[in-house]
């Protein structure tokens, strides 16, 4: 006896289901990392300018932040660092700061 078409599909659209549920489970984010100019810096985010290209990065609870190799809090970050960036790409294209190490000290005057 073979199975009716209805079954078939049912059951193939069920499997699908089932890969595409599990799978926005496992999804944890594009990781990399970058090295550039901090051109500006509030309490929640950072921007950094490499080349042409000017890039956001969005601090989380866990974001660990380095200034000369030393673990350090969010005050070291400044404008004009050379910082070099460790971060998480979300589903949405959103860079979530995972540790940012201060390579070099500000040179900009208030």
């Amino acid at each position: 006896r073979r199975p009716s078409m209805y079954k078939t599909i049912l059951v193939n659209m069920l499997g699908i289901m089932i890969i595409l549920f599990l799978s926005q489970g496992i999804y944890s984010g594009e990781k990399s990392s970058m090295r550039g100019l901090i051109i500006y810096a509030s309490e929640n985010f950072i921007e950094v300018k490499w080349g042409d290209n000017e890039y956001e990065f969005f601090f989380t609870d866990g974001t660990e932040v380095y200034y000369k190799q030393k673990k350090a809090d969010m005050n070291a970050v400044r404008i004009c660092q050379i910082a070099e960036v460790f971060y998480s790409k979300d589903r949405e294209g959103v860079r979530h700061l995972e540790r940012i190490e201060i390579k070099r000290s500000s040179y900009c005057y208030r």
